[in-house]
């Protein structure tokens, strides 16, 4: 084993991710990686040695990752002048020309950044010799920057890299797709810059976060909602945090505010209507809010919200809302003032991790209460209404149903199920409760069920064993 460390000398890390122009990237993709390492090999004239590393390094498997946590700057909209290309190059490409055929209008930019706290970590499995770890480590060395061109690197070959705290998955299911360097592809590079032509993106690969699979021993049911970079994180920057009892004011007024950004036709997959304004027969973009809960000093205070793609909706649909998210203003709720949001990558905060909304876990209970879809006339037909509630967003059936009568939850800092505010909804009279779920086996969430469900009513937590008697 081995890796390449690589270390943001500027502290920030610029690059369009995959999922649209302006999005952020993290952590960095390996082929993004692999191609820095052979423009590198090219511009500073390396010879044969550092050529046949190259070729090594891409027949290895795909590369773990260590990366540290990082959180996304706010996206500026810039304006940069650009040039008729065509006529330069008629005119074999005279420098003097340049100002003479520059565009009437400057083109807009975006320069998505993450600030990470830490280096990236490339570690692949394989044993080189000490003539090809060498001229790796030339080749790192001779990186001067990875994404953008202002996103300056030192980059060296380490025989001890820390362990991976993102690998790909087993079976390909994993939440995150990344690209990575396959056999063929310095060849590949080489082609299409001879041709001077864009290269083909490299093969994608399905990675998961090393938590993720700890004792994974099968395929995991996964609920219709979206994990990793499918749920985005968005933090309360600047003004009240409202507690999770009137939770439900932000995420509607953020459902609100991104449907008045998104042009028409807003897609069916956002607002939850198809475009004759019938319901949508799939789930849709679904809004939970963030608290400050399962701990000892936890106050219920929401620190932000999470907006959750469903899995069914391609990466080169999810862009619209990424832009939207962008042109976000803050937010109005009422005489509590103004909240202003900001997207991170990989939050810091324990309580805006999505691990808990997440990760595997066969024990899940309500952090806001679960809302009736109707008024049952036995217990059974209780249990039996939200057993369906869970197959309705692609879950098993649950092994046991504990409905919570008491209405208090058994995380700290989550609000009694009567105390949540909802007297602005269709459902103010519906009967809530909380409720705790134990599945045969471990499923992953998101989990969000019952009337209110895109909105962040009864949204669920993981739960570990011993949290409950």
């Amino acid at each position: 084993m081995f890796g390449i460390k690589v270390e943001f000398l500027t502290e920030r890390y610029t690059a369009h991710s995959q999922r649209g122009y302006g999005t952020t990237e993290w952590p960095p993709h390996p082929g993004r990686f692999y191609s820095a390492l052979v423009a590198a090999y090219h511009e500073h004239d390396h010879g044969n040695q550092e050529r046949s590393a190259l070729e090594w390094l891409e027949s290895l498997p795909a590369p773990r990752l260590h990366a540290s946590e990082a959180r996304e700057r706010d996206i500026v909209t810039m304006f940069v002048p650009h040039y008729d290309h065509d006529k330069i190059v008629d005119q074999g490409g005279k420098e003097e020309l340049i100002p003479k055929y520059r565009a009437s209008s400057n083109r807009q930019r975006t320069f998505p950044t993450v600030i990470p706290d830490g280096p990236v970590y490339f570690i692949w499995d394989g044993d080189p010799t000490e003539q090809t770890a060498a001229a790796l480590n030339r080749l790192a060395n001779s990186v001067p920057y990875l994404g953008d061109s202002t996103s300056l690197v030192h980059a060296q070959f380490v025989e001890t890299p820390p362990e991976a705290n993102f690998v790909p998955a087993v079976n390909g299911a994993g939440d995150d797709e990344l690209r990575v360097a396959g056999i063929g592809r310095l060849n590949e590079l080489e082609q299409a810059y001879e041709n001077g032509q864009y290269p083909e993106p490299a093969g994608m690969v399905s990675y998961i976060s090393t938590s993720d699979t700890i004792s994974d021993t099968g395929d995991i049911q996964k609920s219709e909602f979206g994990t990793g970079q499918d749920l985005l994180i968005l933090r309360i920057v600047d003004g009240p945090t409202p507690s999770l009892e009137v939770s439900y004011d932000l995420t509607a007024t953020l459902r609100r505010a991104i449907l008045s950004i998104v042009d028409d036709p807003v897609p069916t997959w956002i607002s939850g209507h198809t475009p004759d304004g019938e319901p949508a027969d799939r789930s849709h973009l679904a809004i939970i809010p963030l608290a400050n809960i399962g701990h000892r000093w936890a106050d219920g205070s929401t620190l932000g919200v999470g907006m959750v793609i469903p899995r069914h909706v391609p990466e080169n649909k999810k862009a619209v809302l990424h832009e939207a998210i962008d042109r976000l203003r803050p937010l109005k709720l009422g005489s509590r003032g103004e909240v202003r949001l900001e997207r991170m990558a990989k939050p810091t905060k324990e309580s805006l991790k999505r691990g808990a909304y997440t990760d595997k876990s066969a024990l899940w209970t309500t952090v806001t209460p679960y809302v009736y879809d109707r008024y049952p006339d036995s217990d059974e037909a209780r249990d039996e209404m939200i057993a369906q509630a869970c197959e309705h967003i692609g879950l098993p059936r649950p092994l046991h149903v504990h409905v919570i009568e008491s209405h208090v939850s058994p995380i700290s800092g989550v609000p009694n199920a009567t105390d949540v505010q909802l007297s602005n909804t269709r459902f103010s009279d519906s009967p809530r409760r909380h409720v705790i779920l134990r599945f045969d086996e471990p499923v992953r969430g998101p989990i969000t069920i019952g009337r209110g469900r895109y909105i962040g009513i009864g949204l669920m937590r993981s739960l570990k064993e011993g949290e409950v008697a």
